[in-house]
């Protein structure tokens, strides 16, 4: 749909126009990009992301897992997707001159695809393709299973309070997005390596 989209609009746009691409935490423009990356990039991601987790699902090691987890798989690809494809359609009405607040529509869009992530990793199972894979999770399916679990709740806990901040205090949504994942990766990384030190399969 999105191909389709930028194909018709390939054809009713100029050749020279200058497309909004980026903004920043005011909301402001601070980066213009041609017809050509404003129609093509965003399914030039999405067909990318489809493709790369195709080719890890047939090379996957512990594909058996993998295909254990294949409802987490398809929930988070399809939640990536949707995301891709609702900045793509507010770029395009962009084009045509229908203003859209972007900022809060992405920002809602991230926030609630953390929340979906968050739901389903608990139900994954150790695999190379999908999750928080440390060296230690990886290797010990005690640290794999604790540390899904508690990597799920981090993102629904932030996912929830960028829709929250978005809505009542959007000057910060971008804020609760970068310092909440970095803190949570940070955070998970470390459990790990401690559920992993205490596995009892390890001990024994």
């Amino acid at each position: 749909l999105m191909l389709l989209a930028s194909a018709i609009s390939w054809f009713l746009v100029p050749g020279n126009l200058r497309v909004p691409m980026h903004y920043n935490a005011a909301g402001q423009v601070d980066r213009y990009g041609s017809k050509l990356e404003a129609l093509l990039v965003q399914p030039a991601i999405a067909l990318a992301i489809i493709g790369f987790l195709l080719l890890l699902s047939r090379v996957e090691p512990r594909r058996g897992n993998l295909l254990q987890s294949t409802k987490a798989l398809s929930w988070t690809l399809a939640g990536t997707v949707l995301l891709l494809a609702v900045l793509h359609a507010t770029i395009l009405l962009g084009i045509y001159g229908v203003d859209v607040p972007i900022l809060l529509l992405v920002n809602l869009g991230v926030g609630a695809l953390l929340i979906v992530v968050g739901n389903f990793l608990p139900k994954t199972r150790s695999n190379f393709a999908l999750g928080v894979r440390t060296r230690w999770t990886l290797s010990s399916d005690y640290s794999w299973r604790l540390t899904h679990l508690w990597a799920g709740r981090g993102f629904v806990l932030i996912g929830v309070a960028i829709l929250i901040t978005t809505l009542l205090a959007p000057a910060i949504s971008l804020y609760v997005i970068l310092g909440g994942t970095i803190l949570l990766g940070l955070a998970i990384t470390v459990a790990s390596w401690i559920w992993w030190r205490d596995d009892p399969a390890r001990a024994q």
